[in-house]
């Protein structure tokens, strides 16, 4: 028997047949920080320095790749720095990843009625209606 869960909390949502997806690495830390609006650490592909990033979503993705997707604060591995920047790092990509205590507020820049975002999420710090 497969069990679909989905959760009453309006910031998390699951919507997948748990037995048909294999989680991937960091997707318990991952959920954890949008729940709790905390900052990660992460370093994706051969970053030397990690990255702060604000979670906003996780998804999977119409490819199949789980996403997370939020608001950089600092890229050290950047010339330009690549501050305060809407990203969408592939889970699969990320060599890294660490939840720190500092909170973030989010910004409306990273829109929840974004229709790329109306499918397969997994939790949002937003408030967005599932289809």
């Amino acid at each position: 028997m497969t069990e679909t869960l989905s959760l009453t909390e309006p910031k998390t949502h699951i919507d997948l047949t748990l037995s048909e997806i294999d989680e991937p690495p960091f997707f318990d830390a991952i959920v954890e920080a949008i729940e709790s609006r905390r900052v990660i650490t992460l370093r994706y592909e051969n970053d030397r320095l990690p990255r702060l990033f604000a979670p906003y979503f996780f998804r999977l993705a119409k490819n199949g790749n789980f996403v997370v997707i939020g608001m950089q604060i600092e890229n050290p591995n950047s010339l330009d720095g690549a501050e305060n920047q809407r990203r969408t790092f592939d889970v699969s990509k990320i060599a890294s990843l660490k939840m720190t205590m500092e909170l973030f507020v989010p910004v409306d820049t990273v829109k929840a009625d974004d229709p790329s975002h109306a499918t397969g999420i997994i939790a949002s710090v937003l408030p967005w209606k599932y289809p």
